[in-house]
């Protein structure tokens, strides 16, 4: 029998949080696909007698501050639960990074056939990681990517996509020209970096009228949405756009433009695609926050399918990347159902 030992104590936060931050209720998101079913093993040679082999996977879940990585835990849970029987699981969650290294280091010491990693901070827990991986033990990254290559497989959104669509959103709303600020989420980290540098170089390639005045790291929250955008407005007298890179940071980034009664600001975006959000927009088709970048939270259940097929000698790709998406008040019918 699989046995999944679910420790994820960061789960206690789930409610009331809203994608990258917070909120009142936590959403009924519309369920993700469901999962495929692994690969057979391939033809073994053994004894009539022998029972199937029973492959042990740790899965480190991070802190579930928000509805994206609570509806991906779901989507591995019924990952999970849908495995064969001689697959067994220990899902364990991590309160910070430092604790998400702490839980890997067990992993590491327990001898397991494979290992699937959701990182909080993909600089933090690459040393733990790759000597997870350097040992043998096969490792699927999901969502974002550690600061090391050494991995098996990394199941993810497309997070460059997402900052070369945001680019050429804010370059065609603008018409090419205007001031624009980077609102970034954990500066430094790779999914940060990710998002950041494919904005700036779709920047220089394709709009070479939109000038760079800053960066701040507003975190995912509101309140460091709000902070960190009164900062950016005291300082510059003029900003046409601002490029989010989270849904709850940008609610506090709305709040701080309007506080200050700027009108010279046209527009915010974000990543994410909360229900949150679907409400602002029915609320105010105009909603300063006018894009996010997104795509589905499916990963989870993808990485759990991942780790299987390795583990029964499939060829599975290295990087499996979702399309980004744009989602604003015109596309709002098209994306609603799926909203988290």
């Amino acid at each position: 029998m699989k046995k999944i030992l679910a420790l994820l104590l960061a789960l206690l936060l789930v409610a009331g949080l809203a994608a990258c931050g917070g909120g009142d209720n936590e959403p009924d998101p519309t369920p993700a696909p469901a999962a495929e079913t692994p690969a057979e093993p391939a033809d073994v040679e053994e004894d009539d007698d022998e029972e199937e082999r029973v492959y042990r996977i740790g899965v480190s879940m991070p802190p579930i501050l928000n509805d994206f990585h609570a509806v991906m835990y779901r989507e591995i849970q019924d990952a999970i639960a849908a495995a064969p029987a001689n697959f067994e699981f220990e899902v364990v969650g991590a309160v910070d990074a430092n604790d998400q290294v702490n839980v890997l280091e067990v992993f590491y010491d327990m001898d397991l056939d494979g290992v699937v990693i959701s990182p909080f901070d993909g600089n933090i827990i690459a040393p733990i990681a790759e000597q997870i991986y350097q040992s043998g033990v096969p490792t699927v990254i999901i969502n974002r990517m550690i600061d090391t290559d050494q991995f098996r497989a990394f199941v993810a959104g497309d997070n460059p996509g997402g900052g070369r669509n945001a680019a050429d959103f804010i370059g065609e709303y603008l018409d090419g020209e205007g001031y624009v600020f980077v609102m970034e989420m954990n500066s430094g980290t790779p999914i940060s970096n990710d998002r950041s540098n494919a904005f700036l170089e779709q920047v220089e390639a394709n709009w070479p009228g939109l000038t760079i005045i800053g960066t701040a790291d507003s975190g995912n929250t509101r309140e460091g949405g709000f902070e960190q955008m009164t900062n950016a407005l005291s300082a510059h007298p003029r900003i046409d756009a601002v490029f989010g890179h989270c849904e709850m940071a940008g609610l506090g980034m709305v709040a701080a433009i309007e506080a200050a009664g700027r009108d010279d600001v046209q527009l915010t975006t974000a990543f994410g695609g909360s229900l949150f959000i679907v409400e602002e927009f029915d609320n105010d088709p105009d909603f300063l926050l006018r894009a996010s970048m997104s795509y589905l939270p499916v990963m989870g259940a993808s990485a759990i399918n991942a780790i299987m097929d390795i583990l029964n000698g499939v060829d599975v790709p290295r990087y499996a990347i979702d399309e980004p998406l744009v989602l604003t008040a015109a596309n709002l019918a098209e994306w609603r159902g799926w909203a988290f």
